[in-house]
């Protein structure tokens, strides 16, 4: 059939579809591609369905991160919370549901913004209509996304002042190479409204498996790209003190996001704010004034094994039973941190830019902030001025804490606003309840202190800091005699229950004593080999100076002796392989001889990842290819700066040279090709390297242990060993890894290898900051 007839065909079948009474709208897509096609004075794009796939493959190269793209998506629509809900996803082919409180869509925006590819709506709107919040999604990224993610996707999304929900169902597979992607249809249903507003996004089959730690992984990135809770809460009713009102604020615009894990009927949160900020509080302090005046306070730290009972606090200070005389119906909250103290590495980051942004006690009348009480700079209850003292040691600055105080006064008897209503009167009651919380506040700091073993006051004497070692013994001798002699009064006497139980507790103290008297020895152990390696450092450093004089001569005698013997002879490619050697060792100790004298200087600078790996692989690559392991070319992700904080360069000579031992003994238990792998990239002001190789990978069961000191999968040391031997098969390889990384903030896990690749190290740590890249004179510009 020639051109004309195809065409004349074409025309024909159009126009009877077209005709129909009830049009096939498909159809008529396919034919009007198929009829562009023979337009004789003009061509076009056109989209293969694949791309879909490929995209979503490209574009997002982590499931954390894909995930992190939709709960932007959340956070653009106005969402104050969105949950999301992982059902039976310890393996691939679970089920995820996304669900959020944001605007919705209507059959436009729907149609318009999420099914149109490379939208300009971020683009054009910047800036939320709701909550005037800055968009925070990448332009056009969230349906791959959601492809990168599962195999299958219901999207249900609602409108305030719409009669029904939209549904459309969209299968992945249905995006196959070969097909012209406006001819793939996905239904769109009206359905009832479940709720006002809002979407949920529901992806099944999902095609990668998501433990709890990847989980959390997604929750720490989301948390630094906003506020991530708020303190407002509802308040139970103390005795005789009945509180109705519920927290909530004109302007309450922050962020919720929380994460769930389903495994048949039981729904766990795996991170939320509790989960994730608040439960890291070293201690929780609450107070409250009942209606006749009569003050209470409690400090509870599981951390410490602090429980206080509820303990008066009385309008004089030292009069616990008198009332106030002004203050009532008054109840207090605050989340104590102490920076550094009992935080996990991973989340210090956020919290201590939250304890900076937001942290202090803030004020709340009848359910509504009172402002500008706990805001930065203002210093209402004057703990910022009594920390700066210096007089009462314990930290009690107002980035100490997240906080709040509820005063119910619905008659305005005790607070009135001024007339600007920015402010409370500053009165009698007033100067109580600031009297109140600052009294509580340095009370618990002090329960605190104590419990830590810390000085209190400036000018304390006769204050004992005793070694912690020294501590554990003493408490466990004590105990053992204080058992001894319970056991005996038991053996004469039949104790009540609450002696049987005292004697119980007091048996799982001693064992728990003992347990960390033995972590204390295993810490002094750990020392000692520390120190084997640092001594081992010195000797290193003062071998690598010597070597390098010399290594110039042997360089040249060896090059000499090779040009100068007949070419094919034994003697001649002898020579060639001396020469071959002496280059590769010039090379490693170049290397060492710059790392040690780097760190000779005890100075740090902020080191540049590209450059770092990339010597690194110069280094290694000659001594990986005589031991048969291929090093790929290492892979930078994106244009972004690759530089950390100020650290030795020496230290990633460690990490890296320790994951490529690791590598190297791995592939040889394997017995294969070997091969090595390097990936960096900067996502969020983190940067990342990911060291992966084919050996015989790390057994589920040892993921966590490699990580611990004295862990080796190495054969134990001879008796006669040399110290270099023994600390080379110690298994404190990883241990000092992860010691380093997270002593800049960063963190070391295992994650999914790339494919063809059996284990996969990423790490993480902080990039420079703009300050410290000008303070140390640093240029961007990429090697």
């Amino acid at each position: 059939m020639t051109d004309s007839q195809n065409l004349t065909k074409l025309k024909a079948q159009l126009l009877r579809e077209l005709g129909k009474k009830i049009v096939d709208f498909g159809k008529i897509v396919l034919l009007s591609t198929e009829l562009a096609k023979h337009d004789p004075d003009f061509v076009r794009f056109s989209v293969d369905a694949g791309i879909i796939s490929r995209l979503g493959q490209e574009l997002v190269a982590r499931q954390e991160t894909a995930l992190g793209e939709l709960i932007k998506n959340a956070y653009d629509a106005d969402a104050l919370e969105v949950e999301l809900t992982f059902e039976n996803a310890a393996k691939a082919g679970g089920r995820l549901e996304i669900v959020d409180n944001g605007l919705g869509m209507d059959r436009e925006e729907l149609i318009d913004g999420f099914m149109r590819l490379s939208s300009t709506e971020k683009l054009r709107e910047p800036i939320s209509p709701r909550y005037k919040r800055r968009r925070a999604g990448r332009k056009g990224i969230g349906r791959f996304a959601v492809e990168r993610l599962g195999r299958r996707l219901q999207i249900i999304t609602q409108k305030k002042g719409t009669e029904k929900a939209l549904r459309v169902a969209v299968d992945w597979a249905d995006f196959g190479s070969g097909k012209e992607l406006a001819t793939v249809a996905n239904r769109i249903q009206e359905i009832p409204k479940s709720r006002d507003e809002g979407t949920t996004l529901i992806i099944e089959n999902l095609r990668e498996e998501w433990p709890e730690d990847a989980i959390k992984e997604v929750y720490r990135y989301v948390a630094e790209l906003t506020q991530p809770f708020t303190l407002r809460d509802k308040r139970r009713g103390k005795k005789g003190h009945a509180i109705e009102a519920k927290f909530r604020s004109d302007d309450e615009t922050d962020f919720k996001v929380v994460l769930n894990s389903k495994t048949k009927s039981e729904i766990t949160v795996i991170a939320d704010e509790q989960t994730e900020i608040l439960a890291h509080a070293l201690a929780v302090i609450e107070g409250y004034v009942d209606h006749k005046g009569f003050g209470y306070w409690s400090v509870v730290s599981d951390k410490l094994g602090i429980n206080e009972p509820i303990l008066s606090i009385g309008g004089e200070q030292n009069d616990d039973k008198s009332p106030f005389l002004n203050l009532r119906n008054v109840d207090f909250r605050a989340y104590y941190f102490i920076q550094n103290v009992l935080l996990p590495r991973q989340l210090k980051p956020v919290i201590h830019k939250l304890l900076a942004s937001r942290g202090g006690i803030h004020l709340y009348r009848n359910g509504f902030r009172v402002r500008p009480y706990g805001e930065a700079d203002n210093d209402w209850l004057g703990l910022d001025a009594s920390y700066r003292a210096r007089t009462f040691l314990p930290p009690h600055a107002n980035n100490n804490f997240f906080g709040f105080v509820e005063i119910i006064d619905p008659d305005g008897r005790q607070f009135n606003e001024t007339s600007g209503r920015e402010r409370i009167v500053e009165n009698k009651s007033f100067d109580e309840l600031t009297d109140f919380v600052f009294r509580v506040v340095r009370a618990a700091a002090q329960r605190v202190a104590s419990a830590r073993g810390k000085k209190l006051f400036a000018g304390q004497k006769n204050w004992d800091r005793k070694n912690p070692a020294e501590k554990i013994r003493s408490a466990t001798l004590r105990l053992s005699r204080a058992l001894e002699d319970a056991r005996a009064t038991k053996v004469s006497h039949t104790p009540d229950a609450a002696f049987a139980d005292l004697l119980e507790a007091a048996e799982e103290t001693v064992a728990e004593l003992s347990l960390v008297a033995r972590e204390q020895e295993e810490l002094l152990k750990e020392i000692g080999m520390l120190r084997v390696l640092a001594s081992l450092g010195l000797v290193i450093g003062e071998f690598t100076h010597e070597v390098t004089v010399t290594l110039g001569a042997a360089q040249l005698t060896a090059k000499t002796l090779a040009t100068s013997l007949k070419r094919g002879t034994k003697q001649q490619k002898d020579a060639e392989d001396l020469r071959f050697n002496v280059d590769r060792f010039r090379t490693y100790a170049s290397y060492f001889d710059e790392a040690v004298a780097e760190n000779v200087s005890r100075e740090l600078h902020p080191q540049n990842l590209r450059v770092v790996i990339k010597r690194f692989m110069e280094t290694v690559h000659p001594a990986a290819l005589a031991v048969g392991i291929k090093t790929q070319p290492p892979i930078f992700e994106g244009d972004d700066s690759l530089v950390t904080r100020p650290m030795h360069l020496s230290e990633w000579a460690s990490i890296l040279f320790n994951l490529y031992s690791n590598a190297h003994k791995a592939i040889a238990r394997a017995g294969v090709p070997g091969k090595i792998l390097l990936r960096a990239g900067n996502h969020n002001s983190t940067l990342y390297i990911e060291f992966a190789d084919n050996g015989d990978g790390v057994p589920p069961e040892n993921t966590e242990l490699i990580f611990r000191a004295f862990f080796t999968t190495s054969s134990p040391p001879r008796r006669r060993s040399r110290d270099e031997e023994e600390f080379r098969g110690s298994g404190l390889g990883l241990k000092i890894v992860k010691d380093i990384v997270e002593g800049y903030d960063g963190a070391i896990r295992l994650i999914e290898p790339p494919k063809t690749y059996s284990t996969c190290f990423r790490i993480t740590i902080p990039a420079a900051t703009e300050e410290q890249l000008k303070e140390y004179g640093y240029k961007l510009s990429l090697p």
